[in-house]
């Protein structure tokens, strides 16, 4: 599944080429009034593209608590900045379990 906030756009057409076949991509909120993708993909792959609003004030304050509890996991794998290339090269294959993120 691949969550996109920044909005619509280039982001969400790189989403729905990037995702693997099944998987998901979930727009959340809106940047732009438009956006263009691949409507082939998504049929021959069976992919589902979500698109839902930025949600409520209440909402966002409970991913905390859903963190806390266990009912929201993020998984990321923390990397230095000279190991940015080599985890680049492994998202095309589909190697990357979670979200690599350089730490200083």
């Amino acid at each position: 599944m691949i969550i996109d906030v920044a909005g619509p756009g280039t982001t969400t057409a790189s989403a729905v080429d990037a995702v693997r076949p099944r998987g998901r991509v979930v727009q959340i909120g809106t940047a732009r009034e438009e956006a263009t993708i691949s409507t082939q993909r998504p049929i021959l792959e069976e992919l589902t593209v979500v698109v839902a609003s930025d949600g409520e004030e209440s909402e966002c304050a409970a991913v905390p608590d859903l963190t806390s509890s266990g009912g929201l996991v993020s998984r990321t794998v923390p990397i230095t900045f000279a190991q940015i290339p080599e985890h680049l090269g492994l998202l095309a294959p589909g190697q990357v379990a979670g979200r690599a993120v350089a730490l200083l």
